[in-house]
């Protein structure tokens, strides 16, 4: 994104208007107990990358919130993975994480963590979330390498 000829953020950013959309805020792979900033980044357009048996991390879109003194979030209503490449496909469970002091510690933040099977063949994944109430998401505007 520029501000006249100044690069100002390479963040991807899902921008809507319908509240019917589905689909990806952020994804990331590394390791993180403070989510605010990569929530709030909307993630860098940068290669994913990441290995058979490692945790990858969805923030999906719409954001999954809910107040201090408000209900939870179940992992029952966080979408399922979908990686595709090559005539390999599989469906990756989300396990539920949260960040309890999200922005200024209002919200709560829920978000997905999906392992990769360890048996999945290398290569550049396309990937797709899949909701329960919405159906498969179009592909994230990059690809997911694993090694």
């Amino acid at each position: 994104m520029y501000e006249d000829n100044v690069l100002i953020s390479k963040s991807i950013f899902n921008i809507s208007n319908d509240s019917q959309i589905r689909g990806f805020q952020q994804v990331w792979t590394e390791t993180t107990t403070d989510i605010t900033p990569i929530a709030l980044n909307a993630g860098p357009f940068e290669p994913l990358v990441s290995h058979p048996g490692k945790e990858i991390y969805v923030n999906p879109y719409p954001m999954f919130t809910s107040s201090v003194s408000g209900g939870i979030v179940t992992a029952d209503k966080l979408p399922k993975l979908r990686i595709t490449a090559s005539g390999f496909t599989y469906e990756l469970e989300p396990k539920i994480k949260e960040d309890r002091g999200f922005g200024d510690s209002a919200v709560t933040l829920y978000y997905a963590g999906y392992t990769l099977p360890e048996n999945v063949v290398p290569g550049k994944y396309a990937i797709r979330l899949n909701f329960k109430d919405w159906g498969i998401t179009e592909p994230l505007c990059k690809l997911l390498e694993i090694k």
